[in-house]
């Protein structure tokens, strides 16, 4: 099938995050009309393989969207896939989808197939992953491509990221007749946001207070408000660093405040004397090694212990009304994966 043609089927179906249920129909008919087998775990991961024998080289991409790509008015010039800038496109991360798809049709017993659903959701699919879904297979290293940037760099660096929801105890009081009597958790939570330094840190970190709600009437003292951050950062002991600091900043100011941490995923760095990625740069001896403070399911593979590595896609804007995809880079992203695939089976003793 042509690459054009996949790429533009997948953008076509809406699938944001939790909502995966139609791609998934679409991408199981693709593989079973090649023959493949899937596997699939409780939260809907989808793997798909010829044979269980040999080591295998894993290609994975997610298939959910985030909420802007739900439908997609597909516009189409010469040289680039785009909308017409009143939703997002979805190459985030159906490019790298499409051109699985194509590699496929090779049909290959070495290389196995591995969709993520709710990537867009802090990793939700990979971090949930049945662990069982990987063990079966001998699986020597594991790609995805999921980064924005010319097709074909490797993602040396990227964060870890924790999110914490605090909740700030007041205490209500009639804002006309007795508002002395009141204690404003509202007021606190303004007072936690501006010491909280917002933005990005010292030392590359960046905290993000991103959602804000409280309070029931104007007549009321509010009793409770209620903060949603995250941090982010390349350095696991920055990372735990601001945690404790604002854990500590917000009791500070409210002795009663809930604090609720979720650590998300983990920061990773790669050695670029690693064996993987001494074996993409033999399939591509251009690849170029890349920080990025995005996170992708490469955070959970490699924290699961796999040997596991994220490649630009070539998509650009990401996530956003002007995002587009370069043709010469969607066939560029074919043309790396056919080519990886090609060199793991001449290779295999490598890993």
């Amino acid at each position: 099938m042509n690459l054009f043609s996949i790429f533009r089927n997948l953008v076509s179906i809406p699938s944001v995050s939790g909502r995966e249920t139609e791609i998934k129909k679409h991408i199981c008919s693709f593989f079973f009309s090649l023959g493949y087998k899937k596997d699939e775990d409780e939260k809907g991961n989808m793997l798909f393989y010829l044979s269980r024998n040999e080591k295998k080289l894993c290609l994975s991409a997610h298939l959910d969207t985030v909420p802007l790509a739900e439908k997609v008015n597909l516009i189409e010039t010469d040289e680039f896939f785009m909308t017409d800038r009143r939703c997002a496109l979805g190459a985030d991360d159906k490019a790298a989808v499409a051109a699985f798809m194509k590699a496929a049709e090779k049909k290959e017993e070495h290389v196995i197939f591995l969709f993520t659903v709710g990537e867009e959701k802090a990793l939700e699919g990979a971090r949930m992953m049945g662990r069982n879904l990987l063990k079966s297979f001998d699986i020597a290293l594991i790609i995805a491509s999921d980064a924005s940037g010319k097709c074909g760099d490797i993602i040396q660096s990227a964060p870890g990221k924790t999110q914490m929801d605090i909740r700030f105890r007041g205490k209500s009081a009639h804002a006309g007749f007795e508002i002395e009597k009141g204690d404003n958790a509202v007021l606190m939570l303004s007072r936690f946001v501006i010491r909280a330094e917002n933005g990005r840190q010292a030392d590359g970190s960046t905290v993000n207070c991103a959602i804000i709600d409280g309070g029931k009437s104007t007549n009321i003292v509010p009793d409770c408000a209620h903060l949603a951050l995250e941090i982010r950062s390349l350095d696991e002991n920055m990372l735990s660093f601001h945690e404790k600091r604002l854990i500590n900043l917000a009791l500070k100011i409210n002795t009663d405040a809930e604090v609720d941490v979720f650590h998300h995923y983990r920061p990773y760095f790669i050695n670029e004397d690693s064996r993987e990625i001494r074996f993409i740069r033999m399939a591509n001896a251009d690849a170029q090694l890349i920080p990025t403070l995005g996170g992708s399911d490469v955070n959970i593979f490699r924290a699961m212990g796999y040997r596991a590595v994220n490649m630009t896609t070539g998509y650009e804007n990401a996530h956003s009304e002007n995002e587009r995809m370069s043709k010469t880079e969607l066939e560029k992203l074919y043309e790396i994966t056919a080519l990886l695939a090609d060199t793991f089976q001449s290779h295999q003793d490598f890993f």
